[in-house]
């Protein structure tokens, strides 16, 4: 059976981010902590690097899941759906990528899982999440919780709210109080290969797991969006179209798998891949068949 729905697999190395002076605003987190006198006691705290990132700038959430229960917490799942519009890049535990993969949704939304594992008594685990910042000028509320396994008779303090405020960009350099916004920017460059649409089962669904893998060809990072699509041979409509926003750096090979775990059976599809650079140019598309199994 397949679990994973939409899943990222962000190929980039594990990072640790130092914070900086000014940090955000964040609610929730550590208060009324270990006084559970069974199971475990999950806290959640978090901050950003910038309290006012720039309009589409690269800064990062950080958040600390302490366990002050008696007993170890078990299975611990970090969530943390990005705010909409927020691009996501990364996210480490405990400073490596491998526990942490991006799943988007149909409303363009994404948010990051990370699978931590068991932390001990008196334990901690730190979560960074690497995004770029809305486009839009504007307060956004990112909410990180974590939840075990094990019992936790105090969920109040499993999440964290952290608010940044969004600058306009004003683009170019700055210099004397007078900015320069005219800017050079390398044309957006990306290639697709390795795309099949392999199938199977999911729960009491077929499921289509549409595999690519986007190459960029820019000499700097730019935003895409990768869309899939399935066209239902039989009556020509689009029974599924999911996109998925991105930030893909120079040279860049970023594998993806986006799940359709809810398709009907005996069922053909043709599936198209497309990705667009920001201003919706298309820069690489293909296509593939899939038909799904018959009921099990």
């Amino acid at each position: 059976m397949k679990t994973r729905k939409w899943l990222v697999s962000l190929l980039v190395a594990a990072a640790f981010v130092s914070l900086s002076a000014g940090v955000a605003s964040a609610s929730g987190g550590t208060g009324g902590g270990g006084t559970t006198t069974s199971g475990a006691d999950l806290q959640v705290a978090g901050s950003a690097s910038t309290g006012s990132p720039n309009a589409g700038a690269a800064f990062s959430y950080t958040f600390q899941l302490k366990n002050s229960g008696p007993d170890a917490a078990n299975s611990v799942v970090f969530t943390d759906p990005l705010p909409i519009g927020t691009v996501p890049n990364y996210a480490t535990a405990g400073g490596s990528t491998l526990p942490c993969a991006a799943f988007g949704d149909n409303a363009g939304g994404t948010y990051f899982r990370c699978n931590v594992g068991t932390i001990p008594k008196g334990g901690q685990v730190t979560v960074v999440v690497n995004v770029n910042a809305p486009s839009t000028a504007s307060t956004f509320s990112n909410t990180g919780t974590a939840t075990s396994s094990t019992a936790d008779p105090q969920t109040a303090n499993n999440s964290v709210t952290v608010t940044v405020q969004v600058k306009a960009s004003t683009g170019g350099v700055c210099k004397g109080g007078v900015c320069d916004t005219t800017t050079t920017t390398a044309a957006p460059c990306a290639l697709l290969g390795s795309v099949s649409a392999p199938v199977g089962y999911y729960s009491v669904w077929a499921a289509i797991w549409n595999t690519m893998t986007v190459t960029s060809c820019s000499t700097t990072s730019e935003i895409i969006n990768i869309e899939v699509t399935e066209t239902n041979v039989a009556t020509g409509l689009v029974d599924y179209d999911v996109v998925v926003p991105t930030t893909l750096t120079a040279s860049q090979n970023l594998s993806m798998v986006l799940d359709n775990d809810f398709a009907p059976f005996n069922t053909t599809y043709t599936v198209t891949i497309t990705v667009r650079d920001a201003s919706a140019n298309v820069l690489a598309t293909a296509a593939v068949n899939a038909t799904t199994p018959p009921p099990q």
